[in-house]
């Protein structure tokens, strides 16, 4: 028994004398110069990041810094910049005894300081209002800018009186009343039946249908291509290119209409629409014309600005 007791205890022996060389880390090596070992025979820069590594759990994703997005987290859309314009306030009378009867009684009225914006929505803001799927896409079709290359800075036509409610509600203004729209057209007031005075209109100012529709274009055109027809403060294309909704509904006439400009009036089936368009070349481009369509209805001539 003796001489099996005595093999044993020098396997044991041998075993525990290698049992250190197996249990060094694997980080020992030859260190960089400057950078001293532990008493493990690792570099002590070393040592911290191989403790870090064997501390984190094989599969376990790595640490970063970068945002993650959460389940169901609605990506922002940046509603588009608008170019507004500033019109003061002031007294003007609007309308026109001598023009037809829904142009009459002409009255003063009272209009407080207010912003409109200076060309018409494009289809490229419109589309920002979509994609963040607050508004609904016009339609497409025969004069409709809508889905057309090379259209995004025209005028978004072919929408409706509410689809044009909704992108003045989501970016924070209003469609102008009736009201604010003719003291804008008429440079804050003036006794003009344009925007930059009395003559008539041409090419040179407006979109309209002169050598053929859109001054032979066929369409509406470019917001602010027209320079020479701006009024006063700087706001483009009140005349022509499309007509413009507003808020106000449509009457046959302005009795018992409000005398301020902020107020406007309620309780008809159909909405009123301003300016003119592409479309036309006759007394529909003054600016004290006014039309009149259901808010439904959807037409390559119709288009529309905010105010606040």
């Amino acid at each position: 028994m003796r001489p099996m007791l005595s093999v044993c205890a020098l396997l044991i022996t041998a075993l525990s004398l290698s049992a250190p060389a197996l249990a060094k880390p694997a980080c020992q090596r030859r260190c960089p110069k400057g950078i001293a070992k532990d008493k493990d025979g690792c570099c002590l820069t070393q040592k911290a990041k191989t403790k870090a590594k064997a501390a984190t759990p094989k599969g376990a994703p790595k640490a970063t810094n970068a945002k993650v997005k959460r389940a169901g987290q609605a990506t922002a859309v940046k509603k588009p910049q608008i170019s507004w314009i500033t019109l003061p306030g002031g007294r003007f009378q609007m309308g026109d005894n001598a023009g037809p009867a829904d142009q009459r009684p002409a009255r003063v009225v009272t209009v407080p300081r207010f912003q409109l914006a200076k060309h018409e929505v494009t289809v490229k803001q419109y589309a920002d209002c979509v994609n963040a799927k607050v508004c609904t896409a016009p339609n497409r079709g025969a004069g409709c800018n809508w889905g057309r290359a090379g259209r995004a800075n025209h005028p978004v036509n072919c929408v409706d009186w509410h689809q044009a409610k909704a992108f003045c509600d989501w970016i924070g203004a209003r469609l102008p009343t009736e009201a604010e729209w003719e003291y804008a057209a008429r440079s804050a007031g003036k006794a003009w039946s344009y925007p930059w005075g009395q003559e008539a209109p041409s090419c040179g100012r407006a979109t309209i249908k002169a050598s053929g529709d859109g001054c032979g274009k066929g369409s509406a055109g470019a917001v602010c291509a027209k320079k020479g027809g701006e009024s006063q403060q700087g706001v483009c294309d009140l005349v022509g290119n499309v007509e413009e909704w507003v808020a106000d509904s449509y009457h046959p006439n302005y009795t018992g209409a409000p005398a301020l400009a902020t107020q406007s009036v309620s309780g008809g089936r159909e909405k009123v629409k301003r300016g003119g368009s592409w479309l036309n070349d006759d007394e529909s481009l003054k600016v004290m014309t006014r039309k009149k369509a259901g808010p439904m209805l959807r037409l390559s001539q119709t288009g529309f600005r905010p105010a606040r």
